[in-house]
């Protein structure tokens, strides 16, 4: 039979390894989807898709081009290499279209 002490137990236990299978998962999604993850962290910044003219915060011209020249973008939060993985995304991708 199962006492309080052991659900409580086997609770932390399903807990901690969802947390790590979410971990598992969130950098597996930054690894494959760099573009995706710089575009999130553009929109959790307050940037939004055609807003340049209107509010100065578009989401591509004012988030993610600065990103990809290098500069700070205040409230946005990406590391250096998730840029840097979504530009070489961006140019390979543009490459085989070039080719093909």
């Amino acid at each position: 039979m199962y006492t309080m002490k052991n659900q409580i137990a086997l609770s932390r236990m399903v807990a901690g390894s969802l947390v790590s299978m979410a971990q598992i998962s969130s950098s597996t999604f930054a690894a494959d989807h760099p573009c995706k993850e710089v575009k999130a962290a553009c929109e959790a910044g307050g940037f939004v898709d055609k807003a340049h003219k209107t509010t100065g915060k578009g989401l591509h011209i004012d988030c993610m081009q600065k990103l990809f020249k290098g500069e700070p973008v205040a409230g946005v939060r990406v590391s250096p290499e998730t840029v840097n993985a979504c530009m070489a995304k961006k140019e390979s991708s543009q490459a085989a279209k070039k080719t093909s």
